[in-house]
């Protein structure tokens, strides 16, 4: 997860600045991916991984995995902004450190139950891409 930048005191107090969406997404998913995730549609990013991997989109198996993959990462990229804006949120509601905030929810075990769909759902699109990989692979033979 990003973390707040250091307000004026050096702490991550209510002071501190929430990173935009645009930012949050090209620094977890690189400028292209990112920028669509937060711009795009799902077709959209779909159309980005097929052209990544030299694929067609219009062969069904490509469409599928594409659009699967894009719905993976839109679902990633909302858990990761939901969870950052709950941390600042309550921080700056409460007038509380982030640390203080990140910890109570990490104690309480909501933002680990979250970080662990992120992370699976992270996991989820690697394998995606795999398939991708191996759909290129096939239509090279």
């Amino acid at each position: 997860m990003t973390l707040p930048q250091p307000d004026s005191a050096g702490g991550c107090g209510p002071h501190s600045r929430l990173q935009s969406p645009t930012e949050i997404a090209v620094e977890r998913f690189g400028p292209t991916e990112g920028l669509l995730l937060v711009d795009g549609t799902k077709l959209g990013l779909a159309r980005h991984y097929a052209e990544k991997h030299g694929l067609d989109l219009d062969d069904p198996d490509v469409l599928a995995t594409t659009t699967l993959k894009a719905w993976v990462r839109f679902r990633e990229f909302a858990l990761i902004r939901a969870s950052e804006e709950r941390v600042v949120r309550r921080a700056v509601e409460e007038g509380r450190d982030y640390d203080d905030i990140l910890f109570q929810l990490i104690e309480s075990g909501a933002q680990t139950r979250a970080m662990a769909e992120i992370r699976k759902l992270h996991e989820q699109a690697k394998g995606l891409d795999r398939d991708l990989v191996q759909l290129k692979k096939s239509t090279q033979v």
